[in-house]
Protein backbone atom coordinates (compact mmCIF):
# COMPACT_ATOMS: atom_id res chain seq x y z
CA UNK A 1 0.00 0.00 0.00
CA UNK A 2 2.60 2.27 0.89
CA UNK A 3 3.74 2.04 -3.07
CA UNK A 4 0.36 3.22 -3.77
CA UNK A 5 1.04 5.95 -2.07
CA UNK A 6 4.23 7.02 -3.10
CA UNK A 7 3.30 6.75 -7.09
CA UNK A 8 0.02 8.98 -6.14
CA UNK A 9 2.11 11.51 -4.29
CA UNK A 10 4.81 11.67 -7.13
CA UNK A 11 1.57 12.00 -9.96
CA UNK A 12 0.31 15.07 -7.61
CA UNK A 13 4.10 16.33 -7.18
CA UNK A 14 4.52 16.55 -10.67
CA UNK A 15 0.88 18.63 -11.15
CA UNK A 16 2.21 20.79 -8.60
CA UNK A 17 5.54 21.68 -10.56
CA UNK A 18 2.93 21.90 -13.45
CA UNK A 19 1.06 24.57 -12.16
CA UNK A 20 3.70 26.22 -10.29
CA UNK A 21 5.33 26.78 -13.38
CA UNK A 22 2.12 28.02 -15.02
CA UNK A 23 1.55 30.42 -12.66
CA UNK A 24 5.43 31.78 -12.50
CA UNK A 25 5.77 35.41 -13.25
CA UNK A 26 5.68 36.35 -17.18
CA UNK A 27 4.58 32.20 -17.71
CA UNK A 28 1.00 33.38 -19.27
CA UNK A 29 2.28 36.20 -21.75
CA UNK A 30 5.02 34.09 -23.10
CA UNK A 31 1.95 30.74 -23.58
CA UNK A 32 -0.79 33.27 -24.74
CA UNK A 33 -0.12 32.31 -28.59
CA UNK A 34 0.38 28.70 -27.63
CA UNK A 35 -3.12 29.23 -25.71
CA UNK A 36 -4.81 30.58 -28.24
CA UNK A 37 -3.38 28.09 -30.92
CA UNK A 38 -4.95 25.38 -28.44
CA UNK A 39 -8.27 27.18 -27.82
CA UNK A 40 -9.45 27.59 -32.02
CA UNK A 41 -7.52 23.55 -32.22
CA UNK A 42 -10.30 22.51 -29.58
CA UNK A 43 -13.11 24.62 -31.22
CA UNK A 44 -12.28 23.45 -34.83
CA UNK A 45 -11.83 19.75 -33.67
CA UNK A 46 -15.88 20.27 -31.75
CA UNK A 47 -16.71 22.05 -35.15
CA UNK A 48 -15.77 19.08 -37.47
CA UNK A 49 -17.09 16.27 -34.70
CA UNK A 50 -20.23 17.77 -33.64
CA UNK A 51 -22.92 15.92 -35.56
CA UNK A 52 -26.23 16.27 -36.36
CA UNK A 53 -28.30 15.72 -33.68
CA UNK A 54 -29.81 19.11 -31.74
CA UNK A 55 -27.00 19.04 -29.00
CA UNK A 56 -24.27 18.59 -31.92
CA UNK A 57 -25.39 21.63 -33.92
CA UNK A 58 -25.31 23.81 -30.94
CA UNK A 59 -22.43 22.63 -29.44
CA UNK A 60 -20.40 23.64 -32.97
CA UNK A 61 -22.61 26.65 -33.04
CA UNK A 62 -21.55 27.59 -29.21
CA UNK A 63 -17.51 26.77 -30.08
CA UNK A 64 -17.69 28.82 -32.92
CA UNK A 65 -19.28 31.56 -31.12
CA UNK A 66 -16.62 31.08 -28.49
CA UNK A 67 -13.55 31.05 -30.31
CA UNK A 68 -14.75 34.48 -32.05
CA UNK A 69 -15.18 36.01 -28.90
CA UNK A 70 -11.76 34.83 -26.94
CA UNK A 71 -10.22 36.14 -30.07
CA UNK A 72 -11.84 39.69 -30.33
CA UNK A 73 -11.89 39.61 -26.46
CA UNK A 74 -8.40 40.74 -25.28
CA UNK A 75 -8.16 43.12 -27.33
CA UNK A 76 -11.55 44.88 -26.24
CA UNK A 77 -10.65 44.26 -22.65
CA UNK A 78 -7.10 45.79 -22.90
CA UNK A 79 -8.31 48.99 -25.09
CA UNK A 80 -11.49 49.43 -22.15
CA UNK A 81 -9.99 48.81 -19.05
CA UNK A 82 -6.20 49.27 -19.90
CA UNK A 83 -6.29 52.91 -22.10
CA UNK A 84 -2.51 52.62 -21.65
CA UNK A 85 -1.76 49.02 -22.43
CA UNK A 86 -0.68 46.48 -19.82
CA UNK A 87 3.11 47.83 -20.21
CA UNK A 88 2.19 49.66 -16.84
CA UNK A 89 1.63 46.49 -15.27
CA UNK A 90 4.40 44.30 -16.13
CA UNK A 91 6.44 45.64 -13.55
CA UNK A 92 3.84 45.20 -11.05
CA UNK A 93 3.80 41.44 -12.69
CA UNK A 94 7.59 40.73 -12.60
CA UNK A 95 8.21 42.76 -9.01
CA UNK A 96 5.33 39.75 -7.98
CA UNK A 97 8.15 37.53 -8.77
CA UNK A 98 9.75 37.39 -5.43
CA UNK A 99 6.89 35.76 -4.03
CA UNK A 100 7.10 33.02 -6.89
CA UNK A 101 4.16 33.54 -8.66
CA UNK A 102 2.46 36.48 -11.18
CA UNK A 103 -0.61 37.22 -8.50
CA UNK A 104 -1.41 40.39 -11.13
CA UNK A 105 -2.08 41.16 -13.80
CA UNK A 106 -2.22 37.47 -15.42
CA UNK A 107 -4.57 36.26 -13.26
CA UNK A 108 -6.57 39.45 -13.16
CA UNK A 109 -7.10 39.30 -16.24
CA UNK A 110 -7.71 35.60 -17.26
CA UNK A 111 -10.40 36.21 -14.97
CA UNK A 112 -12.12 39.05 -16.31
CA UNK A 113 -11.60 37.68 -20.23
CA UNK A 114 -12.95 34.30 -18.44
CA UNK A 115 -16.23 36.11 -17.19
CA UNK A 116 -16.53 38.41 -20.18
CA UNK A 117 -16.81 35.07 -22.46
CA UNK A 118 -18.75 32.55 -20.31
CA UNK A 119 -21.51 36.16 -20.04
CA UNK A 120 -21.24 36.96 -23.68
CA UNK A 121 -21.48 33.01 -24.67
CA UNK A 122 -24.58 32.50 -22.20
CA UNK A 123 -26.46 35.72 -23.75
CA UNK A 124 -25.81 34.49 -27.20
CA UNK A 125 -27.08 30.36 -25.99
CA UNK A 126 -30.20 32.26 -24.72
CA UNK A 127 -30.39 34.22 -27.99
CA UNK A 128 -29.88 30.91 -30.46
CA UNK A 129 -32.79 28.83 -28.56
CA UNK A 130 -35.03 31.71 -29.25
CA UNK A 131 -34.60 30.62 -32.68
CA UNK A 132 -35.11 27.43 -32.73
CA UNK A 133 -38.35 25.44 -33.21
CA UNK A 134 -40.47 24.06 -30.33
CA UNK A 135 -39.41 20.32 -31.89
CA UNK A 136 -35.60 21.03 -31.83
CA UNK A 137 -35.80 22.86 -28.52
CA UNK A 138 -37.52 19.48 -27.13
CA UNK A 139 -34.68 17.17 -28.30
CA UNK A 140 -31.89 19.61 -27.08
CA UNK A 141 -33.65 19.73 -23.95
CA UNK A 142 -33.11 15.67 -24.06
CA UNK A 143 -30.31 15.50 -25.24
CA UNK A 144 -28.33 18.26 -22.40
CA UNK A 145 -30.17 15.68 -19.62
CA UNK A 146 -28.62 13.02 -20.81
CA UNK A 147 -24.89 14.33 -20.92
CA UNK A 148 -25.14 16.26 -17.66
CA UNK A 149 -26.25 12.70 -16.59
CA UNK A 150 -23.15 10.77 -17.47
CA UNK A 151 -21.17 13.93 -16.63
CA UNK A 152 -22.22 13.81 -13.56
CA UNK A 153 -21.87 9.88 -13.04
CA UNK A 154 -18.14 10.06 -14.48
CA UNK A 155 -17.07 13.20 -12.00
CA UNK A 156 -18.61 10.91 -9.25
CA UNK A 157 -16.98 7.85 -9.97
CA UNK A 158 -13.39 10.08 -10.27
CA UNK A 159 -13.95 11.69 -7.09
CA UNK A 160 -14.36 7.91 -5.03
CA UNK A 161 -11.48 6.54 -7.06
CA UNK A 162 -9.31 9.28 -5.45
CA UNK A 163 -11.13 9.07 -1.93
CA UNK A 164 -10.27 5.94 -2.21
CA UNK A 165 -6.39 5.93 -3.01
CA UNK A 166 -5.91 8.55 -0.43
CA UNK A 167 -7.41 6.51 2.28
CA UNK A 168 -5.38 3.12 1.27
CA UNK A 169 -2.45 5.71 1.53
CA UNK A 170 -3.57 7.31 4.80
CA UNK A 171 -3.81 3.69 6.48
CA UNK A 172 -0.65 2.28 4.95
CA UNK A 173 1.22 5.18 7.19
CA UNK A 174 1.14 7.89 5.80
CA UNK A 175 2.24 10.17 8.89
CA UNK A 176 5.93 8.73 7.91
CA UNK A 177 5.73 9.82 4.15
CA UNK A 178 8.31 11.97 4.54
CA UNK A 179 11.49 12.62 6.54
CA UNK A 180 11.42 15.29 9.23
CA UNK A 181 14.67 17.91 8.30
CA UNK A 182 17.38 17.36 10.58
CA UNK A 183 19.08 20.19 12.25
CA UNK A 184 21.37 18.53 13.67
CA UNK A 185 21.56 21.69 16.33
CA UNK A 186 19.84 23.47 18.87
CA UNK A 187 17.65 26.09 17.77
CA UNK A 188 14.53 26.80 15.27
CA UNK A 189 14.48 26.90 11.70
CA UNK A 190 11.49 28.63 10.57
CA UNK A 191 10.44 27.88 6.67
CA UNK A 192 7.98 30.50 4.89
CA UNK A 193 6.01 28.79 2.23
CA UNK A 194 2.86 29.32 -0.69
CA UNK A 195 0.48 27.12 1.32
CA UNK A 196 1.91 27.99 5.30
CA UNK A 197 4.81 28.07 7.88
CA UNK A 198 6.65 25.25 9.23
CA UNK A 199 8.55 25.80 12.62
CA UNK A 200 11.35 23.29 12.89
CA UNK A 201 12.72 22.94 16.51
CA UNK A 202 15.44 21.15 18.01
CA UNK A 203 16.02 21.43 22.11
CA UNK A 204 18.59 20.83 24.22
CA UNK A 205 18.74 16.83 24.77
CA UNK A 206 18.37 16.58 20.69
CA UNK A 207 14.62 15.78 20.43
CA UNK A 208 12.86 17.58 17.65
CA UNK A 209 9.39 19.15 17.53
CA UNK A 210 8.26 19.79 13.94
CA UNK A 211 4.72 22.20 13.79
CA UNK A 212 2.76 23.46 10.22
CA UNK A 213 1.25 26.57 10.88
CA UNK A 214 -1.55 26.55 8.05
CA UNK A 215 -5.32 27.13 7.81
CA UNK A 216 -7.62 25.22 9.65
CA UNK A 217 -5.39 24.79 12.48
CA UNK A 218 -3.49 28.51 13.13
CA UNK A 219 -5.37 31.60 12.26
CA UNK A 220 -3.05 32.86 9.74
CA UNK A 221 -4.64 35.96 7.41
CA UNK A 222 -3.25 33.46 4.70
CA UNK A 223 -1.66 30.73 4.12
CA UNK A 224 0.78 32.34 1.27
CA UNK A 225 3.90 33.25 3.33
CA UNK A 226 6.02 36.18 2.36
CA UNK A 227 8.66 36.83 5.00
CA UNK A 228 9.19 35.54 8.50
CA UNK A 229 11.21 37.60 11.36
CA UNK A 230 11.53 37.09 15.14
CA UNK A 231 11.85 39.75 17.71
CA UNK A 232 14.09 40.09 21.01
CA UNK A 233 11.19 38.96 23.24
CA UNK A 234 10.72 35.85 20.90
CA UNK A 235 7.83 37.10 19.58
CA UNK A 236 7.33 35.48 16.12
CA UNK A 237 6.33 38.01 13.13
CA UNK A 238 4.94 36.16 10.04
CA UNK A 239 4.17 38.34 7.02
CA UNK A 240 1.57 36.97 4.39
CA UNK A 241 -0.75 38.25 1.47
CA UNK A 242 -3.61 39.55 3.49
CA UNK A 243 -1.75 41.16 6.61
CA UNK A 244 0.64 40.39 9.33
CA UNK A 245 0.21 37.68 11.87
CA UNK A 246 2.36 38.00 15.46
CA UNK A 247 2.72 34.84 18.00
CA UNK A 248 4.41 36.32 21.17
CA UNK A 249 6.23 33.94 23.24
CA UNK A 250 5.05 32.09 26.85
CA UNK A 251 3.34 29.71 28.08
CA UNK A 252 -0.15 30.18 26.30
CA UNK A 253 0.77 32.53 23.20
CA UNK A 254 -2.44 34.05 21.27
CA UNK A 255 -2.14 34.63 17.78
CA UNK A 256 -2.51 38.95 16.71
CA UNK A 257 -3.56 39.87 13.74
CA UNK A 258 -2.40 43.05 11.63
CA UNK A 259 -4.05 44.26 8.22
CA UNK A 260 -5.12 47.23 6.46
CA UNK A 261 -8.33 47.19 8.85
CA UNK A 262 -6.98 48.16 11.94
CA UNK A 263 -4.54 50.50 10.16
CA UNK A 264 -1.61 49.12 11.18
CA UNK A 265 -0.28 48.47 7.58
CA UNK A 266 -1.10 50.11 4.35
CA UNK A 267 -1.78 47.18 2.11
CA UNK A 268 -2.40 44.01 2.91
CA UNK A 269 0.11 42.10 0.75
CA UNK A 270 3.06 41.78 2.87
CA UNK A 271 6.51 40.72 1.04
CA UNK A 272 8.95 41.04 3.75
CA UNK A 273 9.21 41.82 7.70
CA UNK A 274 11.88 42.56 9.90
CA UNK A 275 12.42 43.30 13.53
CA UNK A 276 14.91 45.19 15.61
CA UNK A 277 16.74 44.98 18.56
CA UNK A 278 13.82 47.18 20.65
CA UNK A 279 10.82 44.63 19.19
CA UNK A 280 9.67 47.01 16.58
CA UNK A 281 8.34 45.15 13.36
CA UNK A 282 9.09 46.90 10.20
CA UNK A 283 6.97 45.31 7.17
CA UNK A 284 7.30 45.89 3.20
CA UNK A 285 3.84 45.77 1.28
CA UNK A 286 2.55 46.47 -2.14
CA UNK A 287 1.43 50.32 -1.24
CA UNK A 288 4.76 51.45 0.72
CA UNK A 289 6.18 50.28 4.02
CA UNK A 290 5.22 50.47 8.08
CA UNK A 291 6.50 50.08 11.75
CA UNK A 292 5.04 48.39 14.11
CA UNK A 293 5.15 48.67 18.19
CA UNK A 294 3.16 46.86 20.08
CA UNK A 295 2.76 48.89 22.91
CA UNK A 296 3.14 52.28 21.26
CA UNK A 297 1.87 52.59 18.35
CA UNK A 298 3.22 52.85 14.35
CA UNK A 299 3.75 54.57 11.48
CA UNK A 300 2.76 54.00 7.51
CA UNK A 301 5.90 55.45 4.74
CA UNK A 302 3.80 55.87 1.86
CA UNK A 303 5.00 57.15 -1.87
CA UNK A 304 2.72 60.44 -1.38
CA UNK A 305 4.54 61.19 2.28
CA UNK A 306 7.84 59.91 2.26
CA UNK A 307 10.54 59.89 -0.85
CA UNK A 308 10.05 56.06 -1.16
CA UNK A 309 11.09 55.53 -4.96
CA UNK A 310 8.39 53.26 -5.63
CA UNK A 311 4.95 52.11 -2.61
CA UNK A 312 6.00 48.33 -4.19
CA UNK A 313 8.39 47.25 -1.64
CA UNK A 314 9.95 43.60 -2.17
CA UNK A 315 11.84 43.43 1.01
CA UNK A 316 12.97 45.40 4.17
CA UNK A 317 16.10 45.11 5.63
CA UNK A 318 18.38 46.37 9.17
CA UNK A 319 21.99 46.62 9.18
CA UNK A 320 24.13 46.08 12.14
CA UNK A 321 24.13 49.79 12.93
CA UNK A 322 20.04 49.92 13.15
CA UNK A 323 19.53 51.40 9.26
CA UNK A 324 16.21 50.12 7.72
CA UNK A 325 16.87 49.39 4.26
CA UNK A 326 13.36 49.38 2.11
CA UNK A 327 13.68 48.14 -1.06
CA UNK A 328 11.25 46.98 -4.58
CA UNK A 329 10.37 48.18 -7.76
CA UNK A 330 12.18 51.49 -8.03
CA UNK A 331 15.27 50.78 -5.68
CA UNK A 332 16.61 51.24 -2.58
CA UNK A 333 15.73 53.74 0.43
CA UNK A 334 17.25 53.96 3.25
CA UNK A 335 15.87 55.31 7.05
CA UNK A 336 17.49 56.15 9.85
CA UNK A 337 15.18 55.68 12.76
CA UNK A 338 15.12 58.98 15.28
CA UNK A 339 15.97 57.13 18.66
CA UNK A 340 18.54 54.83 16.80
CA UNK A 341 19.07 51.43 17.99
CA UNK A 342 21.92 50.71 20.58
CA UNK A 343 24.87 48.63 19.63
CA UNK A 344 24.49 46.40 22.89
CA UNK A 345 21.25 45.91 21.93
CA UNK A 346 19.74 47.31 25.01
CA UNK A 347 15.65 48.80 24.91
CA UNK A 348 15.68 52.05 23.28
CA UNK A 349 12.40 54.40 23.57
CA UNK A 350 10.62 55.00 20.57
CA UNK A 351 8.86 57.87 20.02
CA UNK A 352 5.55 56.27 18.25
CA UNK A 353 2.53 57.54 18.84
CA UNK A 354 0.69 55.29 21.25
CA UNK A 355 -1.91 53.07 20.62
CA UNK A 356 -2.29 54.41 16.96
CA UNK A 357 -0.45 54.09 13.73
CA UNK A 358 0.21 57.62 12.17
CA UNK A 359 0.81 58.45 8.73
CA UNK A 360 4.11 59.98 7.56
CA UNK A 361 7.30 60.35 9.72
CA UNK A 362 8.51 61.96 12.84
CA UNK A 363 10.37 58.46 13.95
CA UNK A 364 13.88 59.65 11.71
CA UNK A 365 15.39 60.50 8.78
CA UNK A 366 15.77 58.96 5.05
CA UNK A 367 19.22 59.38 4.26
CA UNK A 368 19.14 58.10 0.57
CA UNK A 369 17.61 56.48 -2.46
CA UNK A 370 19.40 54.33 -4.86
CA UNK A 371 18.90 53.62 -8.11
CA UNK A 372 20.44 52.33 -11.25
CA UNK A 373 20.66 55.95 -12.25
CA UNK A 374 21.76 57.88 -9.62
CA UNK A 375 24.78 55.39 -9.05
CA UNK A 376 25.38 55.36 -12.74
CA UNK A 377 24.98 51.93 -13.06
CA UNK A 378 26.77 50.46 -9.90
CA UNK A 379 22.99 48.87 -8.71
CA UNK A 380 22.71 47.08 -12.02
CA UNK A 381 18.67 47.15 -11.74
CA UNK A 382 16.65 49.33 -9.87
CA UNK A 383 14.13 46.28 -9.46
CA UNK A 384 15.76 44.80 -6.15
CA UNK A 385 14.74 41.40 -5.02
CA UNK A 386 17.19 41.09 -1.46
CA UNK A 387 19.50 42.82 0.81
CA UNK A 388 21.75 41.49 2.73
CA UNK A 389 24.73 42.42 5.05
CA UNK A 390 27.68 40.95 6.08
CA UNK A 391 30.40 41.10 8.60
CA UNK A 392 32.35 43.71 7.15
CA UNK A 393 29.36 46.17 7.38
CA UNK A 394 28.94 45.87 4.17
CA UNK A 395 25.11 45.46 2.39
CA UNK A 396 24.29 43.30 -0.54
CA UNK A 397 22.03 44.06 -3.14
CA UNK A 398 20.12 41.20 -5.72
CA UNK A 399 18.74 42.67 -8.89
CA UNK A 400 16.43 41.97 -11.75
CA UNK A 401 19.93 41.76 -13.53
CA UNK A 402 22.39 41.24 -11.52
CA UNK A 403 23.89 41.79 -7.75
CA UNK A 404 26.13 44.58 -6.22
CA UNK A 405 27.72 45.31 -2.70
CA UNK A 406 28.11 48.45 -1.61
CA UNK A 407 29.78 49.44 1.49
CA UNK A 408 28.46 52.70 3.45
CA UNK A 409 30.83 55.34 5.26
CA UNK A 410 28.57 55.94 8.30
CA UNK A 411 30.07 59.77 8.59
CA UNK A 412 28.76 60.80 5.00
CA UNK A 413 24.97 62.07 5.07
CA UNK A 414 24.18 60.02 2.00
CA UNK A 415 26.90 56.67 3.06
CA UNK A 416 28.90 58.25 0.25
CA UNK A 417 26.82 56.42 -2.60
CA UNK A 418 27.83 58.57 -4.67
CA UNK A 419 31.88 57.79 -4.88
CA UNK A 420 31.83 54.34 -6.99
CA UNK A 421 35.13 53.41 -4.89
CA UNK A 422 32.22 52.16 -2.37
CA UNK A 423 30.41 50.06 -4.79
CA UNK A 424 31.22 46.57 -6.66
CA UNK A 425 28.42 45.10 -9.22
CA UNK A 426 28.64 42.00 -10.66
CA UNK A 427 26.50 40.85 -13.64
CA UNK A 428 26.92 38.04 -16.60
CA UNK A 429 28.78 40.17 -18.30
CA UNK A 430 31.70 40.58 -15.51
CA UNK A 431 31.30 37.57 -13.43
CA UNK A 432 30.56 34.19 -13.15
CA UNK A 433 26.95 34.87 -11.61
CA UNK A 434 24.96 31.79 -13.17
CA UNK A 435 21.77 34.31 -13.78
CA UNK A 436 20.85 37.62 -13.42
CA UNK A 437 17.98 37.70 -11.50
CA UNK A 438 19.05 37.50 -7.80
CA UNK A 439 16.35 36.56 -5.12
CA UNK A 440 18.44 35.70 -2.06
CA UNK A 441 21.85 36.46 -0.82
CA UNK A 442 23.57 35.03 2.28
CA UNK A 443 27.13 35.92 3.36
CA UNK A 444 27.93 32.81 5.03
CA UNK A 445 30.95 32.20 8.24
CA UNK A 446 33.37 31.74 6.10
CA UNK A 447 33.52 34.61 4.45
CA UNK A 448 31.85 33.64 0.78
CA UNK A 449 29.04 35.04 -0.40
CA UNK A 450 25.66 32.60 -1.51
CA UNK A 451 23.80 33.75 -4.49
CA UNK A 452 20.74 32.34 -4.85
CA UNK A 453 19.42 32.95 -8.53
CA UNK A 454 16.63 31.99 -11.15
CA UNK A 455 19.39 29.21 -12.86
CA UNK A 456 20.66 28.30 -9.44
CA UNK A 457 23.37 29.28 -6.91
CA UNK A 458 26.65 30.76 -7.38
CA UNK A 459 29.33 30.95 -4.85
CA UNK A 460 31.80 34.09 -4.20
CA UNK A 461 34.90 33.18 -2.36
CA UNK A 462 36.79 36.31 -1.85
CA UNK A 463 39.37 35.03 -0.25
CA UNK A 464 40.94 33.84 -3.47
CA UNK A 465 42.68 35.99 -6.05
CA UNK A 466 40.34 37.22 -8.77
CA UNK A 467 42.16 34.87 -11.45
CA UNK A 468 41.90 31.66 -9.18
CA UNK A 469 39.33 29.04 -11.05
CA UNK A 470 37.77 28.42 -7.90
CA UNK A 471 37.01 32.27 -6.54
CA UNK A 472 33.19 31.37 -8.38
CA UNK A 473 31.48 28.01 -7.94
CA UNK A 474 27.96 27.12 -9.32
CA UNK A 475 25.20 24.88 -8.13
CA UNK A 476 23.02 23.38 -10.10
CA UNK A 477 19.99 20.95 -10.23
CA UNK A 478 20.22 17.01 -10.41
CA UNK A 479 21.32 14.36 -8.30
CA UNK A 480 23.18 15.17 -5.27
CA UNK A 481 22.25 18.89 -6.11
CA UNK A 482 19.68 21.48 -6.18
CA UNK A 483 15.80 19.67 -6.29
CA UNK A 484 15.35 23.28 -8.63
CA UNK A 485 17.13 25.51 -10.03
CA UNK A 486 14.90 28.53 -8.65
CA UNK A 487 16.69 29.83 -4.97
CA UNK A 488 14.10 32.20 -3.26
CA UNK A 489 15.53 31.77 0.38
CA UNK A 490 19.12 31.03 2.13
CA UNK A 491 19.90 30.70 6.03
CA UNK A 492 22.80 29.35 7.66
CA UNK A 493 22.48 27.28 11.02
CA UNK A 494 25.59 26.96 13.85
CA UNK A 495 26.96 23.92 12.51
CA UNK A 496 28.02 25.75 8.90
CA UNK A 497 25.01 24.23 7.22
CA UNK A 498 23.46 25.86 3.98
CA UNK A 499 19.83 25.95 3.87
CA UNK A 500 17.89 26.69 0.66
CA UNK A 501 14.44 27.23 0.09
CA UNK A 502 13.36 26.44 -3.91
CA UNK A 503 10.22 27.36 -6.11
CA UNK A 504 8.95 23.55 -6.66
CA UNK A 505 11.44 21.59 -5.14
CA UNK A 506 10.73 22.18 -1.69
CA UNK A 507 13.92 22.14 0.70
CA UNK A 508 17.69 21.67 0.07
CA UNK A 509 20.71 21.48 2.96
CA UNK A 510 24.75 21.37 2.17
CA UNK A 511 25.99 20.21 5.71
CA UNK A 512 28.48 21.77 6.61
CA UNK A 513 28.15 24.25 4.15
CA UNK A 514 30.03 21.83 1.50
CA UNK A 515 28.15 22.77 -1.81
CA UNK A 516 29.06 19.88 -3.22
CA UNK A 517 26.04 17.76 -1.56
CA UNK A 518 22.68 18.16 -0.90
CA UNK A 519 19.88 16.70 0.76
CA UNK A 520 16.51 17.46 -0.21
CA UNK A 521 13.20 17.26 2.01
CA UNK A 522 10.17 17.81 -0.39
CA UNK A 523 6.28 18.21 0.78
CA UNK A 524 3.93 15.04 0.42
CA UNK A 525 1.15 16.18 -1.62
CA UNK A 526 -1.26 13.66 -0.48
CA UNK A 527 -0.89 14.16 2.93
CA UNK A 528 -1.36 18.11 2.64
CA UNK A 529 -4.77 17.04 1.33
CA UNK A 530 -5.81 14.87 3.49
CA UNK A 531 -4.57 17.64 5.65
CA UNK A 532 -6.85 19.81 4.99
CA UNK A 533 -9.77 17.72 7.04
CA UNK A 534 -7.70 15.71 8.95
CA UNK A 535 -5.10 18.72 10.45
CA UNK A 536 -3.20 16.55 12.13
CA UNK A 537 -1.65 14.58 8.94
CA UNK A 538 -0.40 17.79 8.31
CA UNK A 539 2.51 16.98 10.96
CA UNK A 540 6.17 16.37 9.80
CA UNK A 541 5.12 17.37 6.79
CA UNK A 542 6.69 20.16 4.90
CA UNK A 543 4.00 22.63 4.08
CA UNK A 544 4.77 23.30 0.62
CA UNK A 545 7.61 22.49 -1.86
CA UNK A 546 7.44 26.84 -2.93
CA UNK A 547 9.73 28.38 -0.06
CA UNK A 548 9.75 31.83 0.27
CA UNK A 549 11.48 32.69 3.55
CA UNK A 550 13.64 31.01 6.18
CA UNK A 551 14.62 32.49 9.77
CA UNK A 552 16.97 30.21 12.11
CA UNK A 553 16.67 31.73 15.47
CA UNK A 554 19.28 30.47 17.55
CA UNK A 555 17.93 30.20 20.97
CA UNK A 556 15.04 28.23 21.47
CA UNK A 557 11.14 29.51 22.12
CA UNK A 558 10.53 29.91 25.32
Amino acid sequence: MSVLSAILDRILARLDAIVARLSSPGTWQQLAPVVALAVAGVAWLAWRRAGRTALGRAVRWWAGMASLIGMVGPAIYFRAVLPDGAAGLVAVEINMSRLGRAQFPSEAVLLALTVMAASSSGYLWVWRQSRQTRAEREALAVAWRDARQRLVRGVAGVALAVASIMAVGAGAGLATAREVPDLATPGTLWVGTARGANRITVRSDGSTSFQTLAWPSVPLPSDEVGGIAVGPDGETWIGTARGVAMLPSGPDPQWVTHDVTDGTIPDRQVFGVAVDRRGVAWVATARGGAAIDRRRGGYHYLADNTPLLHQILDVVHLDGSGRVWFAGAGGVNVFVPSTGVPLDASRAEVTMAAGASRVGGGDGEWIVGLTRYNTDGALPDSLIFAVASDGLGRVWFGTENGAAVFTPRPTARDLASHDDRNWRTFTMTNSDLVHPKVHAILADRDGRIWFGTEGGISILDERLPERDPGRWRQVGAGDGALPNLWVQAMAQTPDGSIWVGTRGGGLAVARGGDPSRWEAYRTSTVRHVVGIALPWFRDDNLASDDVRSLTWVSRLDR
